[in-house]
């Protein structure tokens, strides 16, 4: 009997002593796919860090067929793998088809007559990205994938860099939008 006391003892220590510690790691977010179908993505890079939104805060389109008036916005929290929360806003004016580009702009340099975006970011709650700040858009693009005013769909891409004194260059990348409106 003790020696099978003994057995036992030993075969809980030495199965003890095997155990290891698990690490758990967030898991990197993916990029949502490429769709056109109102699936309700978003999702970019930011210095190379994905940022995927779980659920979009606003997203309104209105067009009346003239390039002066017509209006798509839509704007998102995202978070990247360690859950910092990043947000992107962006509003297009001009024509709003399948296929058409918008160059994103500065404020004070919205062009007369073509279709520009405005836009805003806010990855680091010191820097924030915008058109209305003294935050500098130095590049930017965004290109309509789908725009269908019946089903009330948009689906997109989008880059775009800013520079402000104080805070890392932000360079956007890989951004594709999906939504209904």
């Amino acid at each position: 009997m003790r020696f099978f006391r003994y057995c036992l003892l030993l075969s809980v220590l030495l199965s003890l002593s095997q155990c290891k510690k698990n690490t758990i790691r967030p898991q990197e977010p993916e990029l949502p796919a490429e769709t056109q179908s109102g699936q309700q993505t978003l999702g970019f890079k930011a210095n190379g860090t994905i940022y995927v939104a779980p659920s979009l805060i606003q997203v309104v389109g209105s067009w009346t067929g003239s390039n002066t008036a017509d209006r798509f916005y839509f704007a998102g929290d995202a978070r990247d793998r360690n859950y910092i929360l990043g947000s992107i806003g962006v509003t297009l004016r001009g024509d709003l088809s399948d296929g058409q580009q918008f160059q994103l702009v500065n404020e004070g340099q919205i062009p007369a007559g073509q279709n520009y975006g405005l836009a805003a970011v806010n990855i680091d709650p010191s820097c924030v990205y915008a058109h209305s700040t003294d935050a500098r858009l130095l590049s930017g693009q965004v290109t309509l994938t789908r725009f269908d005013g019946g089903a009330r769909v948009a689906a997109g891409r989008f880059q775009m860099t800013f520079v402000k004194a104080g805070c890392d260059t932000l360079r956007i990348t890989e951004g594709r939008f999906d939504v209904k409106f």
